[in-house]
């Protein structure tokens, strides 16, 4: 099933709602912004979630559990998820089939060493403590849970699919206040740290705008403060701290050069520059914290190279054509 006949089976449902008939003109299944509950059988939620396994062919109930930890975390994706060009839509369609009998094994290159993944199981919006957990929780898109060489490990996956294309030049966040004043100065340390000097990005922490990142209209500055959270959140695991388990932490980003449209090659070839030197100061961070279970992912995974190198991984093939993977 190719594109158009995908679109065409999307828009020739009835469910008897309206958000067929704006697919079309804005990529939006439906527009109800609200707290989704998949339980609810004639709800818009699961309908929604019927008609992406209807359109995919998915006949899996896995999915169901999947989607539900997807639309009800912390990451309150149940307002992005109903566009064809959600990130957190495509991290589903690519990753719930993970389980014990249908394993992602991959042989990939981590920071200069070669590394032999085996994932058994994966979790959608996996939340992480990033100062206390009354001030909130940085959620992860895809944690990926299995074996790296032999050893116990989580992959801890950022997942972008349009977002990088959107380079704005300013991002704020973590704006002073007399509650979050204590969280935002500890991330003030942190970007003094690890943004000082950082090629194309500025930062500045005043009291009256909290952190601005400044990316002279170039740079996905969006996606540098996200990983940050993510990097922070990572350190306060569980699987870190209690579990003792090896944890990696990257991102993923849709490929656009392989369609041959949208970007051809410069807009990821910056935010892919952008986020490796990130990483590595991250990684120097860690080491002067002697953390040695914690490794940040150095070069950004694409779904493309990733998935050309999970051997044999059962990929939906309607999911497959439809993002050309």
């Amino acid at each position: 099933m190719n594109r158009n006949e995908l679109i065409s089976s999307i828009r020739s449902k009835n469910y008897g709602l309206p958000y067929f008939k704006k697919l079309a003109s804005n990529g939006v299944f439906f527009t109800n912004n609200i707290r989704l509950d998949i339980t609810k059988k004639y709800s818009d939620t699961y309908l929604f979630n019927q008609s992406i396994k209807d359109v995919f062919g998915i006949t899996d109930s896995l999915f169901d559990r999947c989607y539900d930890q997807v639309v009800n975390g912390e990451g309150h994706e149940d307002g992005k998820i109903n566009s064809l060009r959600s990130s957190s839509l495509l991290g589903l369609l690519v990753f719930y089939p993970i389980r014990l009998g249908k394993r992602l094994d991959l042989v990939t290159e981590i920071n200069g060493k070669q590394v032999s993944f085996s994932f058994n199981q994966v979790v959608f919006e996996k939340p992480n403590q990033v100062f206390h957990p009354k001030t909130g929780l940085s959620s992860i898109d895809v944690a990926l849970y299995g074996t790296a060489n032999g050893e116990d490990c989580v992959l801890f996956l950022e997942s972008k699919f349009t977002e990088y294309l959107q380079r704005k030049n300013m991002v704020k966040g973590y704006k002073k206040g007399v509650l979050t004043y204590p969280i935002s100065w500890k991330y003030a340390q942190y970007y003094k740290q690890i943004m000082s000097d950082f090629p194309g990005i500025n930062v500045s922490y005043t009291e009256a705008k909290g952190i601005e990142l400044f990316g002279n209209g170039s740079h996905y500055c969006e996606g540098i403060k996200q990983m940050i959270s993510h990097y922070i959140g990572a350190t306060h695991s569980d699987e870190l701290i209690k579990e003792g388990k090896k944890v990696y932490l990257g991102t993923i980003l849709y490929d656009f050069t392989m369609t041959g449209t949208v970007d051809d090659g410069t807009i990821i070839g910056d935010y892919k520059q952008c986020y490796q030197e990130l990483a590595k100061r991250l990684n120097v961070l860690t080491d002067s914290a002697h953390c040695r279970n914690l490794i940040v992912v150095e070069d950004a995974f694409t779904y493309q190279s990733f998935l050309k190198q999970a051997k044999g991984f059962a990929l939906e093939q309607s999911v497959k054509e439809f993002y050309s993977l």
